[in-house]
């Protein structure tokens, strides 16, 4: 059993390094090439929504930015999760494309093609914030 844990915190700390900024880029809310973002571009008629971990328990303070898409992306709003995971950029957000990039200490970064657009089903967005080793990185659901 310890050696199991020992391999798992090794290997957990190895796929760390895969995920820590580039040469000459500085930590911290930036548009990121680290992880592909979700394959599909989500259609929300708001961007609001909740983050959770693996196990679907909420994450705080998750730094979100939201972008302009396609490029050159430029930081248009930025939004910090709540005591309960929750997050909304209000109703200002004029309908188009955008890139939502989520941060949180110890997880991927999740980075999610957007589409604001008032007729789309009234859904929300589940940010699941993945630790790095686990096969997947973080994404979104609609829900």
């Amino acid at each position: 059993m310890r050696a199991a844990l020992l391999l798992t915190l090794a290997l957990g700390w190895g796929a760390a390094a895969q995920f820590a900024p580039l040469p000459g880029q500085r930590p911290g809310l930036s548009y990121t090439r680290e992880t592909p973002p979700n394959r599909a571009r989500l259609a929300v008629p708001r961007i609001q929504g909740r983050a959770l971990d693996h196990i679907g328990m909420a994450v705080p303070e998750v730094v979100l930015g939201l972008y302009s898409d396609p490029a050159p992306h430029q930081l248009l709003a930025r939004a910090m999760t709540g005591p309960n995971g929750h997050f909304d950029f209000g109703k200002k957000i004029p309908p188009g494309n955008y890139r939502l990039i989520a941060m949180y200490p110890g997880t991927c970064t999740a980075n999610i093609p957007l589409q604001v657009n008032p007729r789309a089903k009234h859904k929300k967005l589940q940010l699941r914030m993945e630790y790095p080793g686990l096969g997947v990185c973080s994404y979104a659901l609609l829900r």
